[in-house]
Formats: structure tokens, C-alpha cells, sequence
């Protein structure tokens, strides 16, 4: 839940300035862990607030002021895990709105209980964190334009692709429509003159005339039908592929800010969209067109009647809308909860060896089954509102009906009405009622459809990395890539409290293998993701001859570089394409030299097709051993000239890392080698070793000088060799 860039927009919004919620998450740094006090803290003072962040009672005291006299709106911790704007307090109740659940009023004790950290002591002893808010001058106006998250916006781009099917649906409708207008008339003839004059030929004209009008409706219905079903499947697949397309060109920082689940839940946000456009919005065209004509007959009709339904058909919608906003809240409770479950699948699936080996089965099912009932209750929740919208709705439509029926049946009686008008009414109030529903359905549709496409623009809306990279010279990229790299300053962190990496100075050289080396969470493997421009750094620049990194295409970059990450992947296909990543015409040779070298001879000689057998979570399963010479042989084949490897040996025996080291020693002596690793046998040849200490650097030299030193670098080799022992 997107709680605190929400408490900040609502903050906001009490003091006029308007704020995306996409703008605020960039300023939050929300990630898939929402965001914390301090993130919120800063990015109120970035729009120019004045804020304090206070641990108080909630009641004054002769040492410290309380909440109760803090300047409102401001924002509390809620509950340990969440975050709600306080805008007004009595001396009984206190009113909140919670990003959650809208705007809810509790008594004094309920607010401090979900607020309140310290449970133990009485209530006037009781504090809790909150963010006293002051506007602090002029605030800041959001650059760039606000993208519209409404459905026209974001559904005309993909409609005006289809515009001659959209054409044909409209034509049918109009069609259908026509042959609506004509059967009240038809049957008030029927009544009146074929069974009042008891004309039998007239009767049979007439039914012969309403079967034509069935026969037609029915031909344009199954021809509607299939350009829906085109439609839908059209702008499913469109949206879908837009989607994908967007994904694969994100950042990865953007990846780590989400979930799996939360991902293939947005893409099943689609579906609903489809069911929108092709059920909702189809059906609502056609229902305000016959809502239309029969309302035109029924006011020649008879306009009191036709005034009796339109007031009853408003207080039907204004009954529907009453709920909208807390169906909208459910919606995007459900849409959290959802997305948590697939997740809770995920690991399960992911992490059962481990569960298993720990006896943690009952304790997984546990938590499945809690956060299943939490589900089930959101839901159940929903179905009452659902139930009441429904029912409510039903009773004032029930109403509608007697009553017209009733004065109906007293103009036919008092000569006003024929029976045959009478009959005609019935079946157009029937035939309208229908409509009405429709186009009920159709504004709660809308509403879902409106929270669906907010939260995958939330993904359309993010830059792309071609977008955040600057436009590249005409520098030659290969010659560049044989220079030293330069790294100037460097800092890093994944949000602006913490820097992983802080004045990073260093001189890759080129033909030359840097090993970098230091204890876990160091920032190894950041700095190495950061040379494969993974991530920008906050600050500093890396250069190679004269031009900086960062002007270079990433295209380019990435096609002269080549990774062994600790947690590569390899994909569901055959052996070949793992290694080649190609479908096409491959070096035949190279492969084999490289499967050589990676020492992979014996894995193709033990799977069934050779190089053509599929392998990856579908296909034949391998040792992780095994994967990282499969992995170890892709960087092989790509024959980059930057060659960066993250523990790309740590789980290969000692005989095959020493072969594989030597081969790759040979084939490489011409590359740029990065290399992370913890084992001395992987850097002591290197001819730089770089030792990271809390994101510094704090030696440099080859292994025999660190080792001279006594230092960092000699404390680990050091516990490595006793350890060892």
C-alpha cells in the first residue's frame, strides 16, 4: 500500500498544491516495502513544508506538548506497519483518513491504541510518532506534465486502432435499436386491432412481422458477437504486449521496488479492462440508445409515466453512487491482498527444501491460511456492500414498476389508455429496465476499470533507461572500451538516508583482472551492477579515455560487456541457446570451445539431447554447480571486452574453479576482468585487488602487498586460511 505518498498528497491538497502520486513515490523512494518516516519526512521538506518528526503523548504535559495541540492535518504511525493523516481533534473523537479506508472518526482510546508504541502505561501516559506539518512559504510545483489516469486517456490510443470494427459494432447497434423502436407499436396492434376486432389474419401478420424483427436482431447479434470477440482479444493482446515491452525497459532499481506478485497482478488487470470495453462499454452503448428510443415512444405514450420513471431511474443511480468510493477502497484492499498471496505461493514453491529441512510447514500453512482470511474477509466485506447496493436497488425498481403499473391499469380503466397502450408500457418498462442495469454495472465497471488502469500506469508512467541516459557521441564504443576505467567519486545508495558506496575512487585497468574483495554487504556487488549500469550513482562519474560512461548508449555498453551474476538465470530452452542466446546462426566452434573451457563437456555428455536439450525450471534440472559453468560459458561466447563476474565460481569444486580459472586466464588476457569473489584462490593472481570496507575503499595493491600491509585485506585471507585448516 502506497500509504505514506498518499498521506503527503493529502497534506498537500489542505494547503491548495497538487501532487501525482507518481511524483511523490519518486520523492518517498517507495519501494516494494512501502516507505518510512524519515523518506516522508524529507520529502515534505523537498516540497516546502516545515516538519518535525516527534515521539508525544497524546495529551499535553507540563514538560511536553501533545498531540491533541499539534497543528493539523498532520501525520501518525499507524499500528507499526502503516500511515494515516490526522486532520481533526475533539475532546471526544478524533477524525483521521486512512489511505486504506478512507475517512474514519474513533474515540479518543481507539486512536491512541493503533497509535500509541508504548501499550503498558495508562492513557495519559501513552506517545506515539507523528509528523507535525507547517506550510513554509511558497511550495514546490511538480515539473513535467501530470499524466491523465483517466479511462479515455489511457483506453483511445488502443480503441483508435480498431476504429472500422468499432464502426460495425455501432452500425449494428443501430440497427438493433431500430428494430426495438418498432415492437411497442407492433404489439399495441396486435391488442388493440388484431385481438380486440378479433382479426386473425391481422394477428398473423403482426407475428409474422415480429419474427422477421427477431430473425434480424438475432443475424446482427452473432455478427456483433464476433467483432467483439476480436475486439476484446485485439486489445487484450495489444496492452498486453505495450505492457511486456515497458517492463523490459525499465530499470532494474525498479525491480527491486516490486514484487512478482504484484506484477502478475497488474497483468491480470488487463483482463478486467478486456471484460470493460467488450461486456460494459458494448452493452452500455447499446442500453443509452434503447434507453433513448423507448423513452421516446413511452413519452408519446404517456409523459406522467414517463416522469415517474426518470425521477425513480435518479434515485436508482444516486443509490448505486452512494457506494462507489467504499467499493473503490475494497478494491484496492483486495488488489494488496491478492497480490500478497502470490507471493506467499511464490515462497512456498521457492523456499520448500528449506521448509521442509525446518519442519516449517504447519507454521507456512499458518500464515497462508491468516492472510487467506484476511482475503476472505475483504471479500465477504465486499459481497455485503455488494448485497446492499443490490437489494437497495432492486426494491426501489420494484417500486417503480407497481406504480406504473397501477396508474397504467387506472387509465385503462378510466378510458385514458387502451389495453393494447397498457401492454405496450409493460414491455417497454421491462424492456428499460434492463438498460438501466446496464448502464449501473457500467458505472461501477468504470470505477474498477479507473483503479485498474491507475495501477498499471503506475508502471507506464516510470522512465525507461533509454530515456535516462544521455544521447551518445560519435566516439568509436569498441576503442573505448579498451581504455582503463576511471571511477571519480563515486557515491551510491538505494535511497538518500544510507549511501552503499561513498567516495569510490579507482583505476580499472584495462587488459588487466581488478579483483574486488571485502566482508558481506560491503557493496561488492552493487559496484559491480553499477559498472554494468544496472544503477546510476548518486554522485561521481565513470570515465573510459576521455568521455564518461553515462553518455555511452546502454545498448552499446551492455554489448561490450559480459556478466556472471550470483544470481543468473537460465532460461527455459535448450542448452544452446542458454550459452548462445541466439536463435539464429551461431559460431558452431566457439561453442564448443567455450563449453570446453567452462568445463561443461561432462553436463552435454549427460543430458539426453546434448546442446538441444531443454534446461531451466522446464526443462532437465541441474546443480547450481552446473548452471554457473553453463553461465561461466555464456560470458565465454559473448567475447566482450569487459568482462565483470559476481561469485561466479563459489559453488564449483576446487578442480573445476582451477581449471576454469586457468582457461579463462588464457582466453582473456586481452579483456578487462572484474571479479567479486571471497575465495583466495579467485583473486590472489589478480594483478589489482580492490578491498571495499562499508562502501569504501580502504586498500589497493596487488596480494602480496596487501598481504604486507596487514591489514583488512590480510585479516581476511587470514580467517580464510584457518578456516581452511
Amino acid at each position: 500500500m502506497d500509504c505514506g505518498p498518499a498521506c503527503v498528497k493529502m497534506v498537500a491538497s489542505h494547503y491548495g498544491a497538487s501532487y501525482s502520486l507518481d511524483f511523490l513515490k519518486e520523492l518517498t523512494d517507495f519501494n516494494k516495502i512501502g516507505t518510512n518516516f524519515l523518506s516522508i519526512r524529507r520529502c515534505l521538506l523537498h516540497l516546502g513544508f516545515k516538519v518535525t518528526a516527534v515521539q508525544i503523548p497524546f495529551y499535553s504535559t507540563d514538560d511536553l506538548p501533545g498531540l491533541n495541540e499539534a497543528p493539523l492535518p498532520c501525520i501518525v504511525h499507524w499500528r507499526g506497519n502503516h500511515f494515516v493523516v490526522v486532520y481533526e481533534i475533539t475532546d471526544k473523537y478524533i477524525r483521521i483518513a486512512d489511505p486504506a479506508q478512507g475517512k474514519i472518526k474513533l474515540t479518543i482510546p481507539e486512536f491512541i491504541d493503533s497509535w500509541s508504541e508504548n501499550k503498558t502505561e495508562g492513557l495519559h501516559g501513552k506517545s506515539g510518532h507523528a509528523l507535525i506539518i507547517i506550510p513554509g512559504g511558497e511550495l514546490l510545483k511538480e515539473t513535467g506534465p501530470k499524466k491523465d489516469h483517466s479511462v479515455k486517456a489511457f483506453l483511445w490510443p488502443y480503441l483508435r486502432l480498431y476504429k472500422k470494427t468499432i464502426g460495425l459494432l455501432i452500425l449494428g447497434i443501430l440497427a438493433i435499436s431500430l428494430l426495438q423502436y418498432v415492437l411497442p407499436f407492433l404489439n399495441q396492434f396486435l391488442v388493440d386491432r388484431g385481438i380486440v376486432g378479433k382479426d386473425i389474419s391481422f394477428v398473423k401478420l403482426i407475428l409474422l412481422g415480429m419474427l422477421g424483427l427477431f430473425a434480424g436482431r438475432i443475424t446482427i447479434e452473432l455478427f456483433q458477437n464476433w467483432l467483439i470477440l476480436n475486439l476484446g482479444t485485439g486489445l487484450n493482446n495489444t496492452m498486453i504486449y505495450d505492457f511486456l515491452k515497458k517492463i523490459l525497459r525499465l530499470p532494474i532499481i525498479f525491480f527491486d521496488q516490486r514484487t512478482k506478485g504484484d506484477f502478475l497482478q497488474r497483468l491480470q488487470e488487463f483482463s478486467r479492462i478486456e471484460q470493460f470495453i467488450t461486456n460494459q462499454l458494448i452493452n452500455s452503448l447499446i442500453s443509452i440508445l434503447f434507453l433513448l428510443i423507448f423513452g421516446v415512444v413511452l413519452w408519446i405514450y404517456n409523459k406522467f409515466i414517463f416522469v415517474i420513471f426518470v425521477v425513480s431511474t435518479i434515485l436508482y443511480i444516486v443509490w448505486v453512487l452512494l457506494f462507489i468510493r467504499k467499493r473503490t477502497i475494497l478494491d484496492y484492499k483486495l488488489f494488496g491482498k491478492l497480490s500478497g498471496q502470490q507471493n506467499n505461493v511464490y515462497e512456498i514453491l521457492e523456499g520448500i527444501h528449506d521448509i521442509k529441512i525446518n519442519n516449517l510447514e504447519e507454521s507456512k500453512y499458518n500464515h497462508w491460511k491468516k492472510e487467506q482470511d484476511d482475503l476472505f474477509r475483504i471479500q465477504k466485506k465486499n459481497f455485503r456492500l455488494s448485497q446492499l447496493q443490490k437489494n437497495g436497488a432492486t426494491i426501489l425498481s420494484q417500486f417503480k414498476d407497481i406504480i406504473i403499473t397501477f396508474y397504467s391499469a387506472r387509465a385503462v380503466i378510466n378510458g385514458e389508455l387502451t389495453l393494447g397502450m397498457m401492454l405496450s408500457i409493460q414491455y417497454i418498462i421491462g424492456q428499460m429496465n434492463v438498460p438501466v442495469m446496464h448502464v449501473i454495472t457500467f458505472i461501477q465497471e468504470y470505477q474498477n476499470s479507473v483503479n485498474s488502469i491507475r495501477r498499471i500506469e503506475d508502471v507506464f508512467s516510470k522512465k525507461e533507461e533509454a530515456a535516462i541516459v544521455k544521447k551518445s557521441s560519435d566516439a568509436d564504443i569498441s576503442g573505448l572500451m579498451q581504455q582503463d576505467i576511471v571511477i571519480r567519486e563515486l557515491f551510491f545508495g538505494y535511497n538518500e538516508e544510507v549511501n552503499i558506496l561513498s567516495r569510490i575512487n579507482l583505476r580499472i585497468p584495462a587488459g588487466k583482472t581488478t579483483a574486488i574483495v571485502g566482508s558481506s554487504g560491503s557493496g561488492k556487488s552493487t559496484l559491480l551492477k553499477i559498472l554494468m549500469r544496472f544503477y546510476d550513482p548518486a554522485g561521481g562519474e565513470i570515465i573510459l579515455g576521455d568521455q564518461s560512461a553515462f553518455s555511452i548508449p546502454l545498448e552499446d555498453w551492455r554489448a561490450n560487456c559480459s556478466a556472471v551474476l550470483q544470481d543468473g538465470f537460465l532460461f527455459s530452452e535448450t542448452l544452446q541457446y542458454n550459452i548462445t542466446l541466439s536463435d539464429g546462426a551461431i559460431d558452431k566452434e566457439r561453442l564448443q570451445d567455450c563449453l570446453h573451457w567452462a568445463r561443461c563437456e561432462s553436463i552435454v555428455e549427460r543430458l539426453p539431447q546434448g546442446v538441444d536439450t531443454k534446461v531451466g525450471n522446464d526443462g532437465a534440472q541441474l546443480s547450481y554447480g552446473q548452471i554457473q559453468r553453463i553461465l561461466i560459458a555464456r560470458a565465454l561466447y559473448k567475447n566482450a571486452p569487459l568482462i565483470l563476474l559476481d561469485e561466479a565460481t563459489n559453488a564449483l569444486d576446487t578442480i573445476n574453479e582451477s581449471a576454469i580459472l586457468i582457461n579463462m586466464k588464457e582466453q582473456l588476457k586481452d579483456k578487462t576482468l572484474v571479479i567479486v569473489a571471497h575465495r583466495l584462490s579467485t583473486i590472489k593472481n589478480a594483478d589489482l585487488i580492490v578491498v571495499l570496507d562499508r562502501g569504501f575503499i580502504v586498500e589497493q595493491g596487488t596480494h602480496t602487498s596487501l598481504m604486507e600491509l596487514k591489514g583488512t585485506y590480510a585479516d581476511l585471507v587470514n580467517a580464510q586460511v584457518n578456516l581452511n585448516l
